[in-house]
């Protein structure tokens, strides 16, 4: 099962649903959010991707929280923990908020440095898909993660 992560989206709509357009031709409806939203209009987005299953955390810059949980309620404080296709998956917005090496997961998704990040530790993968506004590094990129054998492809959302 092919899921999508984003992160650090900052309100930047144009290559929000670019990404997001170009999952839905791929087949895949799983969206997965490491934070920065930021505002409720960004969010709003999925009103028009309903066929999307979608799970994201606060960051430390979405203001409007309350607002948000109104409108998704598979927006969580962070760190949330679930599972997809028999994995366990640790998701945050600040790496700081979890002990890596102590969280029992398979998968640790993060955001808020804005870096990409894709490595193996102590038997765990662990993902920050980059930011996809774009403002910090100049490269919108979100990831795709294959959960049968953990593959994943980092992609820049402009040369999509």
């Amino acid at each position: 099962m092919k899921v999508a992560i984003f992160s650090d989206t900052h309100d930047n709509l144009t290559l929000f649903k670019k990404g997001i357009d170009y999952c839905k031709k791929q087949g895949i409806f799983t969206i997965i959010h490491a934070g920065d939203i930021i505002s409720p209009f960004t969010i709003r987005v999925f009103g028009d991707y309903s066929q999307f299953n979608f799970i994201g955390v606060f960051g430390n810059n979405d203001g409007e929280m309350r607002y948000l949980k109104k409108l998704y309620k598979t927006i969580y404080y962070p760190p949330h923990f679930f599972e997809i296709n028999g994995k366990k998956i640790a998701l945050t917005h600040n790496p700081e908020t979890l002990d890596f090496d102590k969280t029992d997961t398979d998968i640790i998704i993060y955001g808020h440095t804005h870096e990409k990040d894709l490595r193996e530790n102590n038997e765990k993968l662990i993902i920050n898909p980059g930011e996809a506004c774009g403002y910090l590094t100049g490269e919108p990129t979100f990831a795709i993660l294959e959960t049968d054998n953990l593959e994943v492809k980092i992609l820049n959302i402009s040369q999509i």
